[in-house]
């Protein structure tokens, strides 16, 4: 598997395993293969693969804050190259797992991102990134 193939992969799991999350998972032997590639691969993902890697996390409800922590620490060296997508992506996904502390740097970089590029963004990327800055109360 290249970096792209484990974000894909990783990406179709919340449509399989439905409100069950990472319950569904956790037992299947290959669950943890997956999730070995996916802390291998964060450091070279592009912002696209980023974001829809902390977007499955939430989807999935898999709190691990190592792994949230790498993605908040190459998000942010990153952030001049994400799209409104992967701003409302990485907003939402950070709302929902509950990080605000953990990732105070983040959401300062991603508020004036988002500031900078909504013009270009669409109705739904404003919406995410609008709902979750709101929803943690910044």
């Amino acid at each position: 598997f290249d970096a792209g193939n484990v974000v894909i992969a990783l990406a179709a799991l919340p449509k399989l395993c439905g409100q069950r999350g990472l319950d569904a998972l956790c037992r299947h032997p290959g669950w943890l293969e997956l999730e070995e590639r996916v802390r291998a691969c964060v450091q070279r993902l592009e912002p696209r693969g980023l974001s829809m890697v902390l977007h499955s996390m939430a989807r999935l409800h898999w709190h691990d804050w190592p792994l949230i922590s790498s993605i908040i620490v190459v998000a942010e060296k990153r952030i001049a190259d994400f799209g409104t997508t992967d701003i409302a992506k990485v907003s939402w996904a950070l709302a929902k797992l509950g990080v605000v502390d953990g990732a105070r740097g983040l959401w300062a970089v991603l508020s004036k991102e988002g500031a900078r590029k909504c013009s270009s963004g669409s109705f739904i990327d404003i919406s995410m990134t609008a709902w979750a800055f709101t929803s943690v109360g910044l």
